[in-house]
């Protein structure tokens, strides 16, 4: 991330140095202390304006001797070509540098804040993933939760279908030897009773 914002900190600087270096408007720097703007190519033509050293003056024309310039407020005047240099001053290749440092520092600031955007964007990004995450691990575990309550419910449910086929075989059983054994009392009861009327008849023949 650091060396991201290196590289593009460096091509931002330089490729704004280049780009400002590179002068596509022809431009005059005035050498004297201070230089007459006339109206014409001349000193016969009226001063309209009075100019400082150093002051960057773009080029429109040229006669003979004299520049025609344009002025700040957009007024077109001429001055003399002895009175200014086609190369810039220290001072004006200073003021372009700072301005041109300047304008990239402007962009170093909102490439930064752009940066700490997009960071903050990716840690909220990754603090709702994880949020997310922590949601599905939740969900499964209740889901594992869910699936042996299931299990502990089938084993009970099966459990207590084996109790209840043991209970309803021992009722069975149960009921079928009351039977039986209803069914042996009633017999031996039948069996002493023909003995004992047996009996009777024997004795009352005697």
């Amino acid at each position: 991330m650091q060396g991201l914002t290196v590289c593009l900190v460096l091509i931002l600087l330089f490729g704004g140095i280049i780009g400002e270096t590179a002068e596509p408007i022809r431009k005059v720097y005035v050498t004297g202390t201070t230089v007459n703007i006339r109206s014409g190519p001349g000193l016969n033509f009226d001063v309209i304006q009075v100019v400082k050293a150093d002051t960057a003056l773009e080029v429109v024309g040229e006669e003979t001797d004299w520049y025609q310039v344009k002025l700040d407020a957009g007024q077109i005047g001429w001055i003399a070509k002895s009175t200014v240099t086609l190369d810039p001053p220290e001072s004006a290749k200073i003021r372009r540098l700072e301005e041109t440092v300047q304008q990239q520092q402007q962009k170093i600031e909102a490439l930064t804040r752009d940066l700490t955007l997009a960071s903050e964007q990716k840690q909220d990004f990754q603090q709702k993933m994880n949020e997310m995450q922590t949601t599905i691990t939740e969900l499964q575990l209740r889901r594992e939760e869910i699936r042996q309550q299931e299990r502990r419910l089938w084993i009970l449910i099966s459990i207590g279908i084996l109790l209840l086929g043991w209970g309803l075989g021992f009722l069975a059983g149960y009921f079928v030897k009351r039977k039986e054994d209803r069914r042996f009392q009633e017999m031996k009861a039948a069996a002493a009773y023909k003995a004992t009327s047996a009996y009777n008849k024997g004795v009352s023949k005697v």
